[in-house]
Order: C-alpha cells, then sequence, then structure tokens
C-alpha cells in the first residue's frame, strides 16, 4: 500500500513538471521566443538576413503538413537531450552526447576538434599530435610518425624505450639504423658510413660514389689499381652524350630535350613543364615543388616577408537623395507625415550605413555618391572618393536632405565613364575585385517614364558589368518590383535584389553583401632570396589551414607580373562560402620557400668531377676551368686532366674508345678485353 501511494504521488509529481515545462515553452513562442517578437519563426536562423528576391519569387516557410504549428513533428513524445545543451529548435544534434558538438566535425562526436601541434592537421588523425608534422611521414607503417617515432624504419607501435636480451624485442636506435644520418638506412644505403642522400652511383657497382675508390670505373672489390688507367669519354649512361654535355648524365636521353629550358633534361627533371634548376623535392614524393599540386614548404625563409595579403575589394555606394526618400521607412503609398521613431527612407539607410562603416572600412576601400537630381536629372554628387585602406567611424559628410527627382541612370552612366570604383595608381587594379551598390526607391512608372528611364538604367547597368564591376540592388517600400527584377538581372549578381524597409534589414541586406563581396585574389612578397617556383597555398577558415592544389582552373595560380596568387573557379568559391557564416574570418594563406642556392665545391674551381664546383649553373664545364679534372675527353682538343697534354692516350679514329665499365650492358666499356668485370655481387652492400 505505500508503494502504490508513492508511485502515484510520484507520477503526479512528473506530470505537474511537464506541464510546466510545456506551458513555459508555450509562452515563450507566443512572447517570439525563437522568432521575431511578434510569434513569428524567423527563416535566417537569427541572423535577421533579408530574402533575397530571385526571378521574382519570394521565399516561404515550409509548411510541411506533418508538423504543427509549434515546429513539432507530430510525435508528442518528449526529445531527449543528452548533453543538455539545449539547442535551437532548428538546428539538429547529431551530436545528442557530446555537450560541445551538434554535428561531428573531422574527430566525430565525443571527441574534441584539437591541433595540439598547430601543424594543420586534428590530434585524433594525427600521428605525431604533440610534434608538428604536416607531411605526416610514416616510414616503418606503425601510425607513428617518423617526427617523433622513436624507431622510424622498424615499425613498433608501442615504443619501448627498453632493451631486453632477446633479439627480437630489441629496440632499434637510430645510429643502428642510419649510423651516417642521411635517412637512408644501412639494408638499402650503399654508402652506409658515409652521407650520401642522393645515393649517386656512377658505375653502377653498388658502390655510392661517396665511398667509392674509384667512382668512375666498376670495382666492387674496391681494388685501388682500379681507376689508375686514364679514362676517356665518360658516358656512363650510354645515350652517346659525353658527361660534361649531357644534362642526364644518369639517364640516357640522346634527344636531349629540355622542355622547360632549366638546363635539366626531361628524362630526369622532376618538374619537366616548369623551370626548377634546383630539383627541391622537400616532400620527397617524386615531384618538384614547382609543380606539385600540394607542394609542402618545410623551409620558409625568416628574413624577409613571405606573407600573402589578401586584396581588400572597392566598393562604391550609390545613394538615392531624391525626394521620396524622405518618405516614412516601411510606408509604400508616399505618406510623408510625423515618422515617429521609425524615421524617413532616408534616414534609416543613413543610420544602415553608419553602424557598419569602421566595419565596413576595415574590409573594403570605400567610395560613396548621391543622385539628389536637384533642379534637375543629372545632378551627381560625390562625397567620399575611393581611396585605399581609408578607416571610417561614419559616413556622415555625405548625410544631406533628400530632394527632386531620380537621376539613376546618369549616376551609373558617371560611374562607368570617369570609373569612381578606382582609385589612382592601383598596382593591382587589374586583380582587384570591384562592386557598386546601389540603395534606391525607384520611383518610377511601369511604362519606364517618370523620375528616370528604366531601360536606360538597365542599359547603364549592363555597361558597367561588361567592364567586370557588378552590381548589387537594394529597392526601400514602394518599388516597382518588376523594375528591380529587371535591373538585378542586368547587374551580374545572378538576379538577386534586396527589398528593405527599416535600418535593421538595410543592415541585414548589408551583411549579405558583405559576405558575398570575397575577394580570391592575394598579393605576395616575392622579396630576394624566396624561389617563386616553391609555393604553397591554403585556405583559412577560421584558423583551420586546407590546401590548395595549383590548378589555373579549380585551384590557385600565381601571376609573376603583378606578384598576386589567386583562387580560381571551386577553391573560389569555397572561399567564399566559408565567408557566408556569421562572425567567419576567413582568408588565404601563403608560404613561399626560401631560394635554394648552388654550394662551391673544391674552392669553387670548376673540374671534371660531374659536380657544378663554380656554381655557374653548368656541370664541368670548360670554360669555368675543366682543366684540372679527373679525365680526358678525347677530340675536344683541350687538356682536360690537366696533365700539359692534349687527348693524350686517345685512340685512333675508329677504335675502341674507353670509358668507365658500365655494369650488365655485356660491353667492354674500357676497352680493356674484359666484358663488365668488376660487377659481380658484393654482400657486404
Amino acid at each position: 500500500m505505500k508503494l502504490k501511494t508513492a508511485y502515484l504521488v510520484l507520477v503526479f509529481l512528473l506530470f505537474v513538471s511537464c506541464g510546466s515545462v510545456i506551458e513555459e515553452e508555450s509562452s515563450n513562442y507566443q512572447n517570439g521566443g525563437n522568432g521575431n517578437g511578434n510569434g513569428e519563426i524567423s527563416d535566417d536562423e537569427g541572423e535577421d538576413l533579408p530574402d533575397a528576391v530571385v526571378n521574382d519569387e519570394t521565399d516561404t516557410l515550409n509548411n510541411d503538413p506533418a508538423e504543427d504549428e509549434h515546429g513539432n513533428d507530430g510525435d508528442n513524445e518528449s526529445k531527449p537531450d543528452k548533453d543538455n545543451e539545449k539547442p535551437d529548435s532548428d538546428v539538429p544534434d547529431l551530436c545528442p552526447d557530446d555537450f560541445d558538438k551538434t554535428e561531428p566535425g573531422i574527430c566525430g562526436c565525443n571527441v574534441p576538434d584539437i591541433d595540439s601541434d598547430e601543424d594543420g592537421i586534428m590530434d585524433c588523425i594525427d600521428n605525431c599530435y604533440l610534434v608538428a608534422n604536416e607531411d605526416q611521414l610514416d616510414s616503418d607503417g606503425d601510425k607513428i610518425g617518423d617526427a617523433c617515432d622513436n624507431c622510424p624504419f622498424d615499425a613498433n607501435k608501442d615504443q619501448k624505450d627498453e632493451n631486453p636480451a632477446t633479439p627480437e624485442g630489441k629496440v632499434c636506435e637510430p645510429s643502428e639504423v642510419d649510423p651516417d644520418g642521411d635517412g637512408v638506412r644501412t639494408g638499402t644505403d650503399n654508402c652506409p658510413n658515409v652521407a650520401n642522400e642522393d645515393q649517386l652511383d656512377s658505375d653502377g657497382d653498388s658502390i655510392g660514389d661517396a665511398c667509392d675508390n674509384c667512382p668512375m670505373v666498376a670495382n666492387v672489390d674496391q681494388d685501388p689499381e682500379a681507376c689508375a688507367g686514364p679514362i676517356y669519354n665518360p658516358d656512363i649512361d650510354g645515350d652517346n652524350v659525353p658527361n660534361n654535355e649531357d644534362n642526364c648524365p644518369s639517364v640516357a636521353n640522346e634527344d636531349q630535350l629540355d622542355s622547360d629550358n632549366d638546363t635539366i633534361g626531361d628524362a630526369c627533371d622532376n618538374c619537366p613543364n616548369v623551370p626548377n634548376k634546383n630539383q627541391v623535392d622537400y616532400n620527397g614524393n617524386g615531384v618538384g615543388d614547382a609543380c606539385d599540386n600540394f607542394a609542402i614548404v618545410t623551409e620558409v625563409c625568416e628574413d624577409v616577408n613571405i606573407s600573402g595579403t589578401r586584396l581588400k575589394p572597392n566598393v562604391y555606394f550609390l545613394l538615392d537623395a531624391s525626394g521620396s526618400m524622405d518618405y516614412c521607412a516601411g510606408d509604400s503609398d508616399g505618406w510623408t507625415g510625423a515618422c515617429d521613431s521609425v524615421g524617413t527612407r532616408w534616414e534609416a539607410m543613413m543610420n544602415a550605413l553608419n553602424s557598419k562603416a569602421s566595419e565596413f572600412s576595415s574590409k573594403f576601400n570605400i567610395g560613396m555618391g548621391t543622385f539628389p537630381g536637384n533642379n534637375g536629372n543629372s545632378n551627381f554628387k560625390q562625397c567620399i572618393a575611393l581611396q585605399p585602406d581609408v578607416s571610417y567611424s561614419d559616413f556622415n559628410v555625405c548625410n544631406t536632405t533628400p530632394n527632386g527627382l531620380t537621376p539613376l541612370p546618369e549616376a551609373l552612366a558617371t560611374m562607368k565613364s570617369d570609373k569612381l570604383y578606382n582609385f589612382p595608381n592601383d598596382a593591382f587594379s587589374s586583380a582587384r575585385p570591384k562592386v557598386v551598390v546601389v540603395i534606391t526607391d525607384a520611383q518610377t512608372n511601369t511604362d519606364g517614364t517618370g523620375d528616370f528611364n528604366i531601360f536606360t538604367a538597365i542599359t547603364n547597368t549592363q555597361a558597367l558589368v561588361a567592364d567586370g564591376i557588378k552590381v548589387y540592388y537594394m529597392g526601400t517600400e514602394g518599388v516597382n518590383e518588376t523594375n528591380m527584377q529587371n535591373l538585378a538581372n542586368a547587374s551580374g549578381t545572378g538576379g538577386v535584389w534586396y527589398k528593405i524597409s527599416n535600418t535593421e534589414t538595410i543592415i541585414a541586406a548589408l551583411n549579405s553583401i558583405s559576405a558575398s563581396i570575397v575577394s580570391c585574389v592575394a598579393s605576395v612578397e616575392l622579396a630576394e632570396g624566396t624561389d617563386p617556383t616553391r609555393i604553397s597555398v591554403s585556405i583559412n577558415n577560421n584558423g583551420t589551414l586546407e590546401p590548395v592544389e595549383k590548378d589555373s582552373a579549380n585551384g590557385w595560380s600565381l601571376n609573376t607580373a603583378d606578384k598576386t596568387v589567386t583562387l580560381n573557379g571551386t577553391s573560389c568559391t569555397k572561399l567564399t562560402n566559408y565567408a557566408q557564416v556569421d562572425s567567419a574570418t576567413v582568408g588565404i594563406s601563403i608560404k613561399v620557400a626560401c631560394e635554394v642556392t648552388c654550394e662551391p665545391s673544391n674552392g669553387g674551381v670548376e673540374i671534371c668531377d660531374y659536380i657544378d664546383n663554380d656554381c655557374n649553373g653548368i656541370i664541368d664545364d670548360v670554360t669555368g676551368g675543366c682543366g684540372t679534372g679527373l679525365y680526358e675527353i678525347c677530340g675536344d682538343g683541350i687538356d682536360n686532366d690537366g696533365d700539359n697534354e692534349i687527348d693524350e692516350g686517345c685512340p685512333a679514329p675508329g677504335t675502341c674508345v674507353p670509358e668507365p665499365e658500365i655494369c650488365d650492358d655485356n660491353i667492354d666499356n674500357n676497352c680493356n678485353g674484359i666484358v663488365d668485370e668488376g660487377c659481380e655481387s658484393h654482400d657486404n652492400y
């Protein structure tokens, strides 16, 4: 009996509690809790954006028969809110157990999207989340990046740091894996004790040149007498082009094709269509940084300005100051009596512009003019001449008393003829975005007569668009909406215009226009010491960097003439879409690598050793002093080896010409009567 009584009390309490909640939510809805203060639900998710009118149609609320007037979907059961964050009713919570998220994000629900090492990769997918490693290199495949792996060449996911007695449990030491520290492990290093990252083996005997006692003659046994005799006309790739003349000395290319004219033949050029004599490939993917779609710049110059700065667009406002702008805001019948707190159309417009003055002048270069039409339709007045990087706290310099007619066609014509959307001496004028924003009540008759000729206004709008200038139209109450739609169709904005009625709707329209005017062009300083062939570009979306590939259609491209980087196609669209989010911070991140300079060798004196000793861009060039080298070149009339004899030891024409022995080609290259000598396998390497 006691249990039953307690049960009934509990049910009663629950019923009372639930009834209170339902009553509270109902009251909240009636008082505009999630709407506009009049019990109406806003369809702009709290941003108070106006409906953009396209093709003379307006947006309507979705009247889903499955939903009742309170937005319920017909299921009267209470919806659980496990994480207790109570999101707005129009924001679905896709992470009901996660207080911090309403959608999974990169790391899913219940895992924070954190990038501890700030390398652009979230901790949840970063194989070295405390050590920056953009390349995510994992040589041994144990899911621990080389940057933080205590044994990067042998899989050891548990990262043990002790050395058990059994060989199977012994943890590798870096010195055991790569004693010379050149990044090539001992098992595959042709010079395990001498650093030689390039692994160059000119004579093909499996012993790298860096530790070969005779790098031009195959001698796997390292016989000191193997290279005691003269060597003539070295041509290690067998393409009949001597090494000192060969633009790919180690890769056969008899045609010597060099498409980008960077002195590196196409056959061995890691970027054959873009000049890159340095052949830098920092991410080691076999594609030179100069043409790598996702080049990862790991060496960035610290002593020069290598940052990219997004170009500020030019925005010129054309303000209708005709007499009808003195009508009360929100009235379409032209009543001009006391407007109370609502104010006139002109006052609503100026209040909105002044509230956005500081923000707009920080984002854009601003110009402004009025077309009051005092005593005629041609009176246009420029009150703010467009100029770069000027900050405004208000635009009251353009405040006036509305009067006269509406000379919009003439104002548009002046805008084009005087190019008021430009400022003088703009080095980036061709790349800088430019738009005109027209705010008007567009008072006219349906047939095009009246205050202004609608047909001329359309023609002049099209003329601006032909010059690459978009025109955004905002129309107050009382406009002829058919005419406004025709103007918008000619404006280059996709037929969108903004219907405004008061200060708040004007501000919302300005916000929407601001978000759509996103510059996809950035200037980049290519100072001395930088390499313009090695640039990486990313979209910065609220601090998260998204790499962009180098592509003139949908990626980024570089204009070396005006030093600008442009996001093209879908990349620009992505940046623009990110900017649509309220309070979003977006941009373009650019890194330029340092120029890789040649390091002189042999004291800067050129010798015939397959190296550009004097760093003049030519390997073993005769004019650079290739006269004290390692070999004599037959038939060139020069003392190449510096012994005061020309072409000494060279055979008579038509006889065998000694060259370094090339392994496994079944030819007696060095003319000693033995084929492929010194090319036996060697177990020690």
